[in-house]
């Protein structure tokens, strides 16, 4: 039972509950997240940290960038999402911002990989 009342109080903030809906849509970078929601990267980073801490998201890096995806520390947590999901319909704003963040381009496959002649702090070997 607390693990369900502490991802319903992690949906209750409207920008936590906005990542997490469209990173249920496929896994973004924080520069995506806060061009989708329209807020800053530090307070995407700021709530993704919670997130993170408290197992609901996972990070790996790609290259330049950490790309955050949904994860649920446990089956419950997951299927009680999930029944919430398919109800996204009902509020446009959030069925909008799952179909944005589904056909967004990613951000690092569209970035030209790093020249061979600069290390990755950009100096010269």
């Amino acid at each position: 039972m607390e693990k369900w009342l502490t991802l319903f109080r992690l949906l209750t903030d409207e920008t936590r509950m906005r990542i997490m809906v469209a990173l249920s849509a496929r896994p973004l970078c924080v520069c995506e997240l806060a061009d989708l929601l329209d807020v800053s990267q530090p307070k995407v980073s700021k709530h993704l940290a919670k997130l993170r801490d408290l197992g609901y998201v996972e990070g790996q890096r790609h290259e330049k960038y950490i790309l955050y995806r949904l994860h649920f520390p446990g089956k419950s947590e997951e299927v009680l999402f999930q029944a919430l999901m398919q109800h996204r319909q009902t509020s446009a704003v959030l069925d909008d911002l799952f179909h944005k963040a589904q056909a967004l381009a990613p951000v690092w496959a569209t970035r030209p990989p790093m020249d061979n002649a600069f290390d990755a702090a950009g100096k010269d070997r």
